[in-house]
Order: C-alpha cells, then sequence, then structure tokens
C-alpha cells in the first residue's frame, strides 16, 4: 500500500483527518507520515511542535502499514469511528418514561 492508497484507507473506514496528516511536517496533536529527504519514511505522532514516538523506515509500503495499524489501535480514535446510533421517536420516550 501506497500513501495514495492510505489516504482512501482512512477514509473508506472513517478516520476523521484532523487527527492525522500524511504530507509530514509537525501539526498539532496528529499522527504523522512524512517522506524524509534521505529517502526513508517516519512516523511519528506530532504535538507541540516535536516529534513523538519517531519511527524510521527504509520503505514506503513498510511506514504506510505501520501508520495504518496504529491509528487503528488508538483508542479515541477507534472510538470516533464508531457508528453513531441513530435515536428514534420510541426511544426518546422509553427514556423520558424511565425518568418520570
Amino acid at each position: 500500500m501506497n500513501r495514495e492508497q492510505l489516504k482512501e484507507q482512512l477514509s473508506s473506514l472513517g478516520v476523521p483527518s484532523q487527527v492525522y496528516s500524511l504530507s509530514g511536517g509537525l501539526p498539532n496533536e496528529q499522527y504523522v507520515l512524512s517522506q524524509e529527504p534521505n529517502e526513508q519514511w517516519a512516523v511519528y505522532y506530532s504535538e507541540r511542535g516535536q516529534r513523538s514516538n519517531l519511527r524510521i523506515f527504509d520503505s514506503e509500503e513498510n511506514a504506510v502499514q505501520y501508520f495504518l495499524d496504529t491509528i487503528l489501535h488508538d483508542h479515541v480514535i477507534k472510538a470516533s469511528m464508531l457508528p453513531k446510533k441513530e435515536v428514534s421517536d420510541q426511544d426518546e420516550y422509553r427514556k423520558n418514561d424511565l425518568f418520570e
């Protein structure tokens, strides 16, 4: 998988685009995939202008796979990907019944 395929995969999974960057840099509170000048790939968490949990890869494929695994194992991101349950009028009625 390459960076473009990763972008499509993240979108299809419903991962909010605000939690990651696929173009490097030091965005605040985002997971980052970066192609480094030395032809290596970096994956890290960017917060307050700092890189943390930095991992370096020699191939785009390995970096992309690690990035995807990292995103999908983050419990906060996982929770934001859960489908939202629609509340029906009947559910609302039951809820009101319980609290009266």
